[in-house]
């Protein structure tokens, strides 16, 4: 009866087997995370939702301290004025606010930024209009993004003047930049431009051609058959234009 009760033990022990004790270094980096998210959100307020804190590296004098005990953290960062971003290194203070705080050391942090940025969902060709089922939003690391990401709020505000096209052929997938869509141009090469030519009480509107394209404002260079002269002339609309001098 022993015997069985001994073998019956043998089966049942492993299932109680306590797990795996915390890894420290784990633990002090949770401590370091914790204490650097309490820090963005009482700096950046509306913007720490958006970013991530990931430890990469802390000092041994601080990974002595906080693998040993778990003292109250707080970053200090002074000096610091832009918001940071990609590798940020700051001081570690251990204590409180009535002990008085004391420096531990020094953690190399990851600071991840995140946004809402458009995403084709299919190949778009270079001057495609686009149109919002062409269109989603993901939430997207833009740490190092090139560029200034194209997020939902910056494409309704660009579109609020018109149609926007494709500036380039756009793949499937790709996080769009701000400079990845266009309006369509005023004027493009070899379109009819009127050109309203101005000198005193003098005014002539002179048929012209566009050798450039451009957006209403650009100084372009238009031709007129009928003078058979070139122009610097600023698109005012679509097709219209005022003359700036004579080439």
């Amino acid at each position: 009866m022993r015997l069985l009760a001994f073998l019956f033990a043998l089966l049942v022990l492993p299932a109680f087997r306590p797990g795996p004790l915390p890894d420290p270094s784990e633990q002090a980096a949770a401590q370091v995370r914790a204490a650097a998210r309490a820090w963005l959100e009482a700096r950046y307020p509306s913007l720490a939702p958006r970013m991530e804190v990931r430890v990469l590296r802390l000092s041994p004098e601080a990974q002595d301290t906080l693998a040993a005990a778990a003292p109250p953290l707080r970053i200090d960062a002074p000096g610091r004025a832009a918001l940071p971003r990609g590798r940020t290194q700051v001081a570690l203070l251990g204590g409180s606010d009535t002990a008085g705080w004391h420096r531990l050391g020094w953690a190399l942090l990851y600071v991840a930024h995140y946004d809402s940025v458009l995403i084709p969902t299919r190949r778009l060709a270079a001057d495609e209009p686009l149109t919002e089922d062409a269109l989603r939003a993901a939430w997207v690391e833009t740490t190092t993004f090139r560029g200034e990401p194209l997020t939902p709020a910056a494409f309704r505000a660009l579109r609020a003047d018109g149609e926007l096209l494709a500036e380039r052929t756009l793949r499937e997938g790709r996080p769009l930049r701000r400079s990845d869509v266009r309006p369509p141009y005023a004027a493009e090469v070899g379109d009819a431009v009127a050109m309203r030519f101005q000198r005193g009480r003098i005014t002539l509107l002179l048929p012209c051609k566009a050798r450039e394209p451009g957006f209403v404002g650009d100084v372009i260079r238009l031709y007129s058959p009928d003078t058979r002269t070139t122009y610097r002339a600023r698109l005012t609309a679509a097709g219209a234009a005022e003359w700036i001098e004579t080439l």
